[in-house]
């Protein structure tokens, strides 16, 4: 860092800038949002993640939320490996995500892997953390934007990679159009992630004589996205189309106590969307917005050798899900009031096959389906120029399931049908924002949020799987009451002090009930069942700060306390598996319009791996630290190209780490990237 601070202070662009000069420098910002916007008005947590200040470096999606306050990542081992995230003590089957709106949880597993996104085909992340009808109300909503702001009208951009563990990424971008838009881009990256971890040999407390370094096998990785936007204006309308592809082929390592050589799993993920936006629809206090989108999920699983799974070697599976969207707003700026509604139906088709180790179908599982049907309301109430804001909304939803058992297909129709289910939702959310202080940018305010809403169990827990998981169609949806209520500030040059901030305390108390559990219903099989109770407490604390134009600071700390309040003696009063008391992220950098360069800490509480808190199953907490540098040799001020060389440094004092029980993190690594636009 030294030699960084002689390049800032030494550099001609340290000096002290006129008032015009000050006009015209760039803004930076860690994780800003935009003025006006829903963000800033909603009454509840959320946060909008600018991703463009990500751009050139070798970052994923998991790595750019887990630095905000309430996240939690879970992943199996290093990039490309499987992960998920957990928002405020929640499972990941709880949080939803969206991208341009479109949902990409699924109702045969629920969760998403998060390294299936390319965090280069979005312009911004924002992060909802409350029970929000219009995302999750159980466990919050990611909601992933494509439109990405360029800084040419037309232009292209290409980038390379290449790091540790034999990593290498290639990157291109191409954009422009004016009655007609287009916004293209398309990356490839590989790696074999075959890095050193220490291995307990299976003995992680009893007996640590026989501890060894080892080398992870079989984790590597090969990924592509392609991602398209175009876009016009007709008919008063703007008309934008979406097409997004995941493909991802990756090993299956296994825990380290027996990993695996030769398992690997293939994803194809592909995400149409067509969407309009019609402002002035006969009235100018009528909007319009539709939505229409298909996705189809593709995933193969080769077990040759019967490594990971002995019962199955070989399966396939796809799932393509559907649906339409109407979003009509009403503002009634005469009576203060915005209202919003949703109207929505989609259908999800699921089907699988069972492959025997010379990959020969088997079995052909019947389709399950799924068709839900939803109706929401907002309304928003503003008085005083947005000083006070009160939001209340309620939510629908009618849900059917079917599972069409062969021995059920040509029953007669005066029996009951044991593969039909139908259930009925409603989610409920309102809350308040009072500005207490105003003076020209800045803001002193006070907000809280209270929510009820609920999760319908997916096709594994209900339909049960062949060989394994025992269905139950009797099983309740997951229900979750959450309060949340804090302070916060949004700064900018306070009494002509050179800074900007945004600072925000939350209190939040989660209660969710019949959250579903899989029992142990013989020696083979499991069977899920509503048999837990869980009360997660905590406080968030957040801060952005970006000061004398050159310097940015973040720092995100959640004290949380999820308690187990099941009646099942042996775990009621203990805390929930894999969530720490204590979480923080933070990172501090200096830049001039040529050079940047920070640190990034983090640090992850202890934590139990398993319900019963035993002893044996105690993981404590540890600190990551990580460092970067990046050179825009053209100069930030230079808008028609940009050459950027980046080199980011992880886990800079290679600590041996493990998010997941058996499945160890990397080490220290580095990377290089070159990125240039023009």
């Amino acid at each position: 860092m030294s030699i960084l601070a002689l390049l800032l202070l030494h550099h001609p662009a340290m000096a002290v800038p006129s008032t015009e000069e000050e006009e015209k420098s760039p803004e930076v910002v860690v994780t800003a949002p935009r003025e006006n916007d829903d963000t800033v008005r909603s009454t509840g947590s959320r946060t909008q993640i600018d991703v463009t200040q990500a751009d050139g470096r070798m970052i994923g999606v998991d790595e750019i939320i887990e630095k905000e306050a309430g996240i939690r990542i879970r992943r199996y081992g290093g990039a490309g490996s499987y992960s998920t995230v957990s928002i405020r003590g929640s499972t990941a089957n709880q949080v939803n995500l969206y991208i341009d709106g479109i949902p990409l949880n699924h109702a045969a597993m629920g969760e998403v892997n998060l390294s299936t996104l390319n965090l280069d085909s979005f312009d911004r992340i924002e992060i909802r953390r409350g029970g929000d009808t219009a995302g999750s109300p159980v466990g919050g909503a990611i909601h992933l934007t494509t439109a990405k702001r360029r800084e040419t009208p037309i232009g292209h951009r290409v980038a390379t990679t290449a790091g540790s563990f034999d990593t290498f990424r290639l990157l291109g971008e191409t954009w422009g159009g004016e009655n007609f838009t287009y916004d293209l881009t398309a990356k490839a990256e590989s790696s074999r992630q075959n890095f050193r971890f220490h291995n307990d040999n299976g003995t992680p407390v009893i007996n640590t004589i026989d501890d060894f370094d080892d080398t992870r096998e079989n984790a590597d990785y090969r990924n592509a996205f392609a991602t398209m936007r175009f876009g016009f204006h007709a008919l008063k309308t703007d008309f934008k189309i979406l097409n997004d592809t995941a493909k991802t082929e990756n090993g299956l390592p296994g825990p380290i106590a027996r990993q695996t050589e030769r398992t690997r799993t293939e994803l194809l993920r592909n995400t149409t969307g067509i969407s309009t936006d019609t402002k002035g629809l006969g009235f100018e206090w009528l909007r319009l917005q539709n939505r229409a989108f298909f996705t189809e999920y593709q995933s193969e699983f080769h077990d040759p050798d019967q490594e990971f799974d002995p019962s199955t070697p070989h399966s396939f599976s796809r799932l393509r899900s559907y649906g339409f969207h109407i979003e009509p707003t009403l503002y009634l700026l005469d009576y203060y009031q915005t209202i919003r509604f949703f109207l929505a139906t989609e259908r999800e088709g699921y089907w699988k096959e069972r492959r025997n180790r010379f990959n020969e179908r088997v079995e052909k599982l019947p389709t399950k389906t799924r068709t839900k049907e939803i109706a929401r309301i907002e309304d928003e109430f503003s008085f005083l120029k947005e000083r006070i804001i009160i939001t209340a909304s309620a939510e629908y939803q009618r849900i059917t399931d079917r599972f069409p058992e062969a021995e059920w297909r040509f029953r007669s129709l005066f029996d009951e049908d044991p593969t039909y289910k139908q259930q009925h939702l409603q989610n409920y959310a309102g809350g308040l924002r009072l500005v207490v202080f105003r003076e020209k940018k800045n803001d002193l305010y006070l907000k809280g949020n209270a929510s009820s809403g609920s999760r319908i169990p997916l096709f594994v827990e209900i339909f049960g799987q062949p060989g394994s998981i025992i269905g139950n169609p009797s099983l309740k949806p997951e229900k979750a009451d959450q309060l949340e209520g804090g302070v916060g500030a949004s700064l900018d040059k306070p009494a002509q002090l050179p800074f900007k901030a945004d600072i925000e305390i939350i209190a939040f108390d989660r209660r969710v009930r019949d959250l579903i559990l899989f029992v142990p219903n013989s020696q083979f099989s499991v069977r899920p069942e509503n048999v837990d109770r869980a009360r997660i407490r905590g406080v968030e604390f957040s801060l952005n700060l970006k000061a004398f134009d050159h310097l940015r600071l973040f720092s995100n700390y959640t004290f949380q306390k999820a308690i187990n309040e099941s009646e099942i003696r042996y775990v009621k009063g203990k805390y929930l598996a894999y969530q720490p008391l204590h979480d923080f992220a933070g990172g501090v950098s200096l830049y001039n319009d040529y050079v940047e360069g920070g640190v990034d800490v983090s640090y992850q509480g202890a934590l139990y791996r398993d319900r019963t808190n035993d002893p044996f199953n105690y993981q404590p907490g540890y600190w990551l630290y990580g460092i970067f540098l990046r050179w825009q040799v053209f100069g930030a001020r230079e808008k028609e190209k940009d050459l950027r060389i980046t080199l980011d440094v992880k886990n800079l004092l290679d600590r041996r780490a493990v998010e997941i029980s058996g499945y160890p993190l990397p080490g220290r690594s580095m990377y290089l990237t070159v990125s240039y636009r023009f």
